[in-house]
């Protein structure tokens, strides 16, 4: 078979394949497969049966081999509705299949990852609104994923499938700061709207991939969030992307300016709306007191106000930190904000993305029970717990005034591990260490001061004083504790003498 049957079976199955799969019909690859036959076939007389097999298994590596896709698990509230059946896929006629495309051939995504998403945005559109329902809705649901295990992408995948099946606003409260809100601004119209760059013409994004016009209006730049003052009589009809801080002002802007255009149309009060809360357990919480008459928080009464305005909508809350959002009271409701954020309709666990790596994987958390490999977490002893655990408002920072054991230890740990990676030749490598015992800024401040200090004396006895006791411990940490973890880790890594070890840390 010359190069070009091959390319041009190859260029037809995917075509096939990803308008099939993206439209839910059944068996997408073996439609696809079957279609390039017989177009091959009918463009060459001279096709062979061996030439078929031998592009079936081809195709089957790149687009059939990944029979365990990750799945997600899904909680289902009572009197919850999916409003399509998970066989029976709507049809994502552009912005999707425009992702996807981006996410495998730009930015290099396995496919195992893009399928997972594919199929846990599956789940979370078939348990929201349908948008073209004629009847009202108000549906809210948490999606819960690992820490900086792309949830950003699974929420844009989410717009993007939102805007092909008839979804005309979606708001995404993108933390409560600037630099977020602008990272996640530029990250959408790359990822969403796909956009052409004035000065060079260069297409950016998903217009890589298909670019016909600007068929998304952002409301926001890299620059600018929402205010009143750039308000203007909006038309919710076609699509809308809005991505706002969780700030006191903005969000009030923001109603504002809803509230302004559902006057001017009541038809704007029947579009569908979706709201996709990043970090759902941060601000967007109601923090008051649960046992005296409801008075919401600002953040948490704007954003539901906000949804109250409508008559058909979404609230989608994605964290790593769920616990916040699954306590909030499931009877609250206010006069003018409404029923709280509760996920009363779904909550849906994404699974850990192939090649992430967390704390399983760094610190090893199950320890010789599963894997038989070295634990490698290191508990505090009582007396250290107690110190931090009675550091409970910012006038308890006076406690930490010197260095605890496990923290001092920790400290050896981390000189001993720069030590031997320079043997290993990773000179010059980064290497960090954090330390984080309060959410109080002027308690880290105070053991800063304290640490800083105690560094500055383990560094000079260390340096002039071949007797010192620093000297005793850190052999003692090396040669009962980290190499027992390397030898039990990996057999295979180099041992190193004590000497050659202290020596490096002096240097």
């Amino acid at each position: 078979m010359n190069e070009t049957m091959r390319e041009n079976y190859k260029a037809t199955f995917k075509t096939i394949y990803h308008a099939f799969q993206n439209s839910g019909i059944n068996s997408p690859f073996e439609r696809a497969q079957a279609i390039a036959e017989d177009k091959l076939k009918t463009s060459y007389h001279d096709v062979k049966e061996s030439d078929l097999e031998s592009l079936a298994l081809e195709m089957f590596e790149l687009y059939g081999g990944y029979i365990d896709i990750p799945k997600s698990s899904i909680l289902k509230g009572t009197g919850a509705k999916n409003w399509f059946d998970e066989n029976a896929l709507p049809v994502y006629s552009y912005f999707w299949p425009r992702y996807r495309r981006y996410l495998e051939e730009y930015k290099n995504w396995e496919r195992e990852n893009v399928d997972s998403i594919h199929e846990s945005t599956n789940k979370i559109l078939r348990s929201i609104g349908n948008p073209k329902s004629t009847e009202a809705f108000d549906v809210r649901g948490l999606v819960l994923g690992y820490v900086q295990s792309g949830k950003t992408a699974n929420f844009t995948g989410l717009i993007n499938k939102a805007f092909d099946i008839g979804y005309k606003l979606v708001i995404v409260l993108a933390g409560m700061h600037n630099d977020l809100r602008s990272q996640t601004q530029i990250r959408l119209e790359e990822e969403v709207v796909g956009r052409i760059d004035e000065n060079t013409d260069e297409k950016i994004g998903v217009a890589k991939i298909r670019n016909d016009g600007p068929l998304v209006t952002t409301w926001t730049t890299k620059d600018k969030d929402i205010t009143v003052a750039h308000a203007k009589k909006r038309d919710f009809l076609s699509r809308n992307l809005l991505i706002v801080k969780k700030n006191k002002s903005v969000l009030e802007s923001l109603k504002e300016i809803l509230l302004q255009s559902i006057m001017l149309s009541k038809k704007n009060e029947d579009v569908p709306v979706l709201i996709i809360d990043d970090e759902a357990d941060q601000a967007s919480v109601d923090t008051s007191n649960p046992n005296k008459e409801e008075n919401p928080k600002t953040i948490n009464k704007l954003i539901r106000e906000i949804l109250e305005l409508f008559r058909k909508k979404s609230y989608v809350g994605y964290t790593a930190t769920p616990f916040a959002n699954l306590l909030i009271r499931t009877d609250a409701k206010h006069d003018t904000a409404g029923k709280d954020l509760y996920p009363k309709d779904f909550v849906v666990a994404l699974p850990k993305p192939k090649g992430y790596c967390g704390p399983a994987e760094y610190f090893n958390v199950t320890g010789y029970l599963k894997d038989n490999k070295p634990l490698l977490l290191r508990h505090l002893n009582e007396e250290d717990l107690n110190l931090f655990n009675s550091m409970k408002k910012t006038t308890d920072s006076d406690k930490f005034n010197k260095v605890p054991k496990s923290m001092r230890e920790a400290i050896f740990a981390f000189l001993i591990a720069i030590a031997v990676r320079n043997l290993r030749g990773q000179n010059g490598k980064h290497n960090s260490m954090l330390i984080h015992t309060s959410r109080f800024t002027d308690t880290q401040g105070t053991m800063t001061e304290v640490i800083e200090r105690y560094y500055q004396e383990l560094c000079n006895d260390i340096l002039y004083n071949s007797h010192s006791n620093y000297i005793t411990e850190l052999k003692e940490l090396y040669l009962n504790d980290h190499l027992l973890v390397q030898r039990e880790f990996d057999k295979q890594l180099p041992v190193y003498d004590w000497k050659e070890v202290f020596k490096e840390i002096k240097t």
